[in-house]
């Protein structure tokens, strides 16, 4: 499964780096790390054309289980041919199905195509500020 290179056309529309290969997604996956990450793939005459990657997250507010999505990925070929609303569909009823009652992402600012697909799902936009800490601030915290 070649999700190393769909994550790298992500990476480049996002105008981000990515590390990602094929051998850090297959240890990702194969990973006895919590939270596990699971992984969605769409083909198309045997190319993987998208992906989902999400794992589980809980919220302490309402006392339940639910999923996060990290990535989600449609090669730019397939998309607007309703891929990444299948992939998004399947995920949900996974939810369902392992007693799971939300699913969380997030979104760059300046995504506005993204937006407007999980708002066309049904998702609401939260007003929370999202922060993050890299390695170098991790081990500056520390001192």
């Amino acid at each position: 499964v070649d999700v190393a290179t769909l994550a790298q056309e992500l990476a480049d529309y996002e105008q981000a780096h990515s590390i990602c290969d094929a051998g850090r997604i297959a240890a990702l996956l194969s990973s006895t790390q919590t939270p596990q990450c699971e992984l969605l793939i769409a083909t198309y005459k045997n190319k993987t054309i998208a992906f989902a990657l999400y794992y589980v997250g809980y919220d302490l507010s309402s006392d339940t289980y639910g999923f996060h999505l990290a990535d989600i990925c449609v090669s730019h070929a397939y998309r607007r041919h309703g891929v990444g609303r299948s992939l998004m569909q399947n995920m949900a009823q996974q939810a369902l199905e392992t007693d799971r009652h939300w699913i969380s992402l997030t979104v760059l600012d300046h995504n506005a195509d993204a937006r407007g697909f999980y708002r066309s799902l049904g998702l609401s936009h939260v007003p929370v500020s999202f922060m993050a800490a890299g390695r170098t601030t991790l081990s500056s915290m520390c001192e």
